[in-house]
């Protein structure tokens, strides 16, 4: 390379120094975080210990950002700090981990400074560049692209922006070359040999011109890959202590919760099963179950077969061996519908399997055993159950279940089962003689996972194994999955800067980005992600569904197994509110958070609703007085034989919110729930009469304020406001389900032979697939509702009162589907006793709101109103009124389509063709024509109307195109209420076969 070339370079580069200083200093500062309000973040302390926090308001005067965290930083929990000391403090910026990035940027002085002291210590990197017979350096010959790179970073006397504009020229220049080379022909020559001389000469040239650019583009790269190379360093140096601090704060937590579970069972005993937490059964190795103790098993001592790869996911395989034990140690999550006790690994499995469906499939399983079937597959969800080491099932519940009732109840099969094991036996790694010891053998995949890995694979389900397609995000899997990260999916999910935007207004504003950080996070597969978004980019309305679902499993979070059962008996008023409010909770401090309180609510309110009182109480008065008189009734310990009371279970917030539960309006609940998290979180709103003091309150100090209420639990904390003493008696029941038939709430449902709780017009689930919808909807309720009608249902605020002879009756506006009103009337009877509501409409009494809203849907059907319109329709007019158009027709609305009627099913319709002539014919299909359109013809568009008018789905329109004999366009027919296209164009090829008349279509 020639000197006075770079020296030429150097020169104009020096020029550009100060601005590439500049710049450099620009980029650095576009790549600092940038902080606004309500940003969510994870600082350092002194102890290099991350504390989640949140900035609580923009930039001040002075450059100072006001930060609340949850923990005290700095002994203060709200803090001023400087963008640069946020900076040094950063861990992660709205769920991101930030690098740990060079604070200082150093200008070209300091470069040159550094590079020359560098240069002292050490031989000159030029001196080991070979040279050219006028001394100057050949850079394409040193030992490495390094060497070179740093020799004229030497030769720039250590400006490192001057070199690479250097390096980048002599790359710009090599192409030039290599260009120029490329297109010059070769010398030629007389003969064949020669003509190859020149060829290869040719190629000889090209070759080196791409091997000097291949130099001189890795000497051009070397400073990036340099910084790319630190920057990795540096991410790896920052995952390893992010890591570490993770698993010290998990360390920390769960000695923390072990403390408070001990110091818990210490004061009120273990409780039974009903109200037990599994992780505290797992961390005490025990549960109780009706007053007795059940340990959990042990690891097992089994003969192992050959090493298996399970496959859970198409990214999740675990390793494992087969193994044979015995069906006695198999521990599946339910056993014939009911709850195992000794399945410690509740979470494992998140659906309840006490459903008709499952019991019968396992039974079916079990009389009709394949065990070729039962014993190998790939994948966790066929073949051979998956277990960990104790023989508690991971995935397989309903097969174990299966091959346990095959060994207890249909022998043939067992026997078929066990010759297959023995006679298969080098297939799995075994011999039948470690076969022949064990009673009732069974095959499974045994892994070596601790209880949190185990828990994490019992989230996955079959469709985690496909690809393509569509799946929906699950809930109470995910949930589970994120475990601790779920604090930080809510405050992604609930991130504003708009105080009164409604739970719905935030998923549509975070959604999309929540959903892409659970994606990163692998919380769901990447089919999952796909799904949520339709064709345009938009968030579909199921994922917004399912984000709402996972808040609405965050209430049962780390409570009892039997939790959601418990809240499936609350009044759907009570639920509603609860679901509609749940989520603020996230953003009060953690020691202040109510979800513990609203827990043992659910608990204290199926409690009392097993007590007659309670049951019949008709407002917020009578459940007060039917609590109050609870708080005194005695019950006997089953096992120690002593008397104690049921409510010591219960602070007094807690039976007061049962109390309100029962007998108060959801919009009350509602208003009661957000006046206590907006003292708690110190969001108060400003009135016109009075500026609020929005200090944070405690959870002590809000309840006291909102309901004058003076808590009277101990200093709060989870020992506290969980069991007491009488929680670990087994009234609950042996195996922790719902007692069967059990009244509930106001004798209007019981409970079905599994305990799960029937509802007016059909059961109650608990899926949140299918009741979040209508809970997390606003409308206020009687309590009495299903969950079916409830969102259907609008309750006006104008209560009455009329007199009458046995005393006042009370009146009420019912507004059914926006336009139905209903009258509810308590009237007394003879004696002046009030038995019960009963609703008024349509001149007739009935004794169920359900009743009504099932005779509005008899009578408003759209067959129904079809049929009312064709009565109203002149079948016989004239020719003239034909003509004219100006006879009687009848008028319907089907979908969006406002219809006229012109010829009822049935009717005679009749015309003249082209030719002359007359033609008639019966119509198999209502006839008519869409107002408010217009044809080609200049007229209304023709409309048939679908015989199964009611069974449409509402999907789909079929048009005809409607083509003349002679191949010209006519006009179109549109056949609506029909599902799909081929009954559409028979119901078509019918009419036109009655009519007689002959013409091409396209449907």
């Amino acid at each position: 390379m020639d000197a006075s070339n770079i020296a030429r370079i150097a020169e104009f580069e020096q020029q550009r120094a100060e601005e590439n200083l500049a710049l450099q200093q620009e980029e650095q500062e576009a790549d600092r975080p940038q902080y606004a309000m309500n940003d969510l973040v994870t600082l350092r302390d002194e102890n290099g210990i991350g504390i989640r926090g949140n900035i609580t308001a923009d930039v001040d005067a002075d450059g100072l950002y006001e930060v609340y965290t949850e923990d005290a930083l700095n002994g203060k929990r709200v803090n001023m700090f400087t963008r640069e000391e946020l900076d040094s403090m950063l861990i992660e910026h709205n769920g991101q981990l930030v690098e740990i990035a060079d604070s200082s940027v150093n200008d070209n002085s300091e470069v040159a400074e550094s590079s020359l002291g560098e240069q002292q210590l050490q031989a000159s990197v030029l001196e080991r560049i070979p040279k050219d017979e006028q001394g100057n350096p050949i850079y394409e010959q040193a030992e490495t692209p390094d060497v070179a790179w740093d020799a004229i970073v030497e030769q720039t006397e250590g400006d490192e922006a001057m070199a690479q504009s250097v390096a980048d020229g002599m790359v710009a220049d090599k192409e030039a070359v290599l260009k120029k080379v490329e297109k010059t022909k070769s010398a030629g020559g007389n003969t064949i040999a020669e003509k190859i001389a020149a060829e290869k000469e040719r190629k000889a040239a090209i070759d080196a011109a791409k091997q000097e650019l291949s130099i001189w583009q890795k000497i051009a790269g070397t400073a990036n890959r340099r910084k790319m190379e630190a920057d990795a360093e540096r991410r790896r140096i920052a995952d390893e202590a992010a890591a570490l601090r993770k698993a010290e704060e998990e360390k920390l937590r769960a000695e923390r919760e072990e403390a408070e579970r001990k110091e818990r069972e210490a004061l009120n005993g273990v409780p039974d099963i009903v109200e037990d937490v599994p992780k505290d059964a797992r961390a005490r190795g025990y549960r109780r179950v009706n007053g007795h103790k059940v340990d959990r098993q042990e690891p097992l001592q089994a003969v192992q077969g050959k090493e298996v790869n399970v496959k859970f996911s198409n990214d999740v395989v675990a390793p494992g061996n087969v193994t044979v034990i015995d069906a006695s140690l198999l521990q599946p999550s339910h056993i014939q519908g009911v709850r195992n006790p000794l399945h410690f690994i509740d979470e494992a499995q998140p659906k309840e399997r006490n459903d008709e469906a499952s019991v019968l499939s396992a039974r079916k399983i079990a009389e009709n055993i394949r065990p070729e079937e039962i014993t190998s597959s790939i994948t966790a969800y066929t073949g051979a159950p998956t277990v960990n080491e104790r023989g508690e099932v991971i995935q397989g519940n309903n097969r174990s279940d299966a091959l346990r009732l095959m060994w207890e109840s249909h022998s043939e099969q067992a026997e078929a089962y066990r010759q297959y094991l023995k006679d298969h036996a080098e297939e799995f790694g075994l011999r039948a003689e470690d076969i022949a010891p064990i009673q009732s053998p069974v095959l499974v995949n045994m892994l070596h996972v601790d209880d949190t890995e185990a828990l994490n694979l019992g989230q996955f389900v079959a469709q985690d194994t496909e690809s393509g397609g569509v799946e929906r995000i699950k809930p109470k899997n995910t949930l589970q999955r994120m475990g601790t990260e779920m604090r930080s999916f809510a405050n992604l999910l609930l991130r504003t800067s708009d105080d009164e935007m409604s739970f719905a207004g935030l998923v549509d504003a975070n959604g999309a980005n929540v959903l892409k950080w659970m994606s990163q996070r692998g919380f769901i597969s990447h089919t999952q992600y796909k799904s949520a978004f339709d064709s345009k980019g938009n968030l579909t309305p199921e994922s917004k569904n399912d984000l709402r679902g996972i808040m609405y499993q965050s209430i049962f979070k780390d409570g009892s197994t039997r939790l959601e059962e418990m809240f499936n008996v609350l009044p759907v008023k009570a639920q509603k509110a609860i679901l509609a409010t749940a989520f603020r909770d996230y953003d009060s401090p953690n020691s202040e958070r109510m979800v513990d309180e609203i827990q043992n609510s659910v608990r204290a309110y199926y409690a009392l609703s097993q007590d007659k009182m309670f049951a019949e109480a008709k407002n917020f008065k009578e459940a007060r007085i039917a609590v109050e008189n609870w708080k005194r009734q005695y019950q006997m310990d089953d096992v120690t034989g002593e008397s104690y009371l049921p409510a010591d279970n219960f602070s007094n917030f807690v039976l007061h919110l049962a109390a309100m539960y029962k007998g108060e309006s959801q919009s009350f609940i509602q208003n009661t729930f957000g006046k206590i998290y907006d003292l708690i979180q110190g969001t108060q709103e400003e009135t016109l009469f009075e500026q609020p003091d929005n200090t944070p309150r405690t959870l002590v100090q809000a309840i006291k304020e909102a309901l004058n209420l003076d808590y009277n639990g101990q200093q709060r904390s989870n020992v506290l406001v969980g069991d007491t003493a009488t929680s670990q008696r087994g009234q609950q029941g042996s195996n922790g389900a719902l007692t069967p038939r059990e009244r509930v709430e106001d004798g209007n449902g019981t409970t079905d032979d599994t305990g799960r709780t029937e509802s007016i017009g059909e059961q109650s689930e608990i899926e949140p697939s299918l009741s979040q919808e209508e809970m997390l909807s606003s409308d206020d309720t009687d309590n009495q509702l299903s969950a079916k009608i409830a969102r259907r249902i609008e309750v006006q605020e104008d209560d009455w009162v009329e007199s009458g002879k046995y005393g006042d009756t009370y009146k009420q506006t019912i507004i059914v589907d926006g336009t139905h009103k209903v009258i509810k009337v308590d009237a007394p009877d003879t004696k002046g006793n009030y038995t019960g509501s009963t609703y008024e409409y349509d001149g007739q009494t009935f004794g169920d709101l359900l009743d009504v809203v099932n005779y509005i849907d008899a009578s408003s059907s759209l067959a129904n109103a079809v049929a009312v319109a064709e009565k109203e329709t002149d079948t016989t007019p004239t020719e003239k009124q034909k003509e004219a158009g100006n006879y009687k027709k009848g008028h319907v609305q089907v979908g969006t389509f406002n219809i006229t009627i012109e010829n009822p099913k049935g009717s005679v319709r009749s015309g003249i063709d082209t030719e002359g002539n007359k033609w008639e014919t019966t119509m198999q299909n209502t006839y008519g024509y869409i107002r408010g359109t217009e044809g080609v013809d200049g007229d209304h568009i023709d409309v048939f109307l679908s015989d199964d008018i009611d069974g449409w789905n509402g999907r789909k329109v079929f048009v005809v195109d409607q083509y003349n004999e002679d191949g010209t366009f006519d006009e179109h027919k549109v056949m609506l209420g029909f599902n799909e296209a081929d009954d559409a164009e028979a119901a078509y090829l019918l009419i036109m076969t009655e009519i007689g008349r002959r013409s091409t279509r396209r449907c």
